[in-house]
């Protein structure tokens, strides 16, 4: 049976931010729009949508393998 293990997201795009929404970046005033290159590599501001989950040994594996991140 697997045990409870704690998974944290490698990956920090923009996608996975909170303050990402409609392809703007709510961080400025007013938001402004977000080169593709900063979207797929994220930057200094973000704010994880979920910052680590609890899941079994298996998922966390294939999280780990695939570098998924948590969105």
């Amino acid at each position: 049976m697997d045990t409870s293990c704690k998974c944290v997201s490698k990956i920090t795009s923009c996608s996975g931010c909170l303050l990402y929404r409609e392809r703007k970046c709510n961080w400025f005033y007013p938001p402004k729009s977000v080169p593709i290159e900063v979207v797929e590599k994220g930057c200094k501001f973000r704010k994880p949508k979920v910052k680590e989950i609890y899941t079994t040994n298996v998922v966390a594996y294939l999280i780990d393998i695939f570098d998924g991140e948590l969105i």
